[in-house]
């Protein structure tokens, strides 16, 4: 009668073992699962991070296009009006006039532009590449 009572025993142990062993099994193929959809889900984060930093550097870049779209149609609205002035008004300070506006037109202009360069290469922030390698 006692190896009855622990057949039983040892039944119960082996039940509850291979319970145990059916739900650890279960658990980690839930955790390999929960890993490759993180593992996933950084990529696409990545990937999405990249793509917004291109979108805003192009969106930069346009805007920076625009704007001296603007300025080049500005100035020469600016000087033709300058010109219709000077040619029906100050008839004799014509060429001089002409002259000394295309010689300052031309200096802001270049100091503008020098301007636009600075601000762009600071933008871009520290080299991507050293210039020397460390030994």
């Amino acid at each position: 009668m006692q190896s009855n009572p622990q057949n039983i025993q040892m039944q119960e142990v082996r039940g509850n073992v291979d319970k145990t062993t059916k739900e650890m099994q279960k658990n980690l193929t839930l955790l390999h699962q929960r890993e490759e959809a993180i593992t996933s889900l950084d990529q696409k984060s990545s990937t999405l991070h990249g793509t917004s930093q291109a979108f805003q550097n192009e969106s930069t870049r346009l805007k920076e296009q625009q704007y001296w779209k603007q300025l080049r149609s500005v100035c020469l609205v600016l000087f033709i009006i300058y010109e219709f002035t000077l040619f029906f008004i100050f008839r004799e300070n014509f060429v001089p006039g002409t002259f000394y506006a295309i010689i300052i037109g031309g200096f802001v202009g270049a100091v503008s532009w020098l301007w636009a360069r600075f601000r762009h290469l600071k933008s871009l922030g520290a080299l991507a590449v050293p210039l020397y390698e460390a030994v």
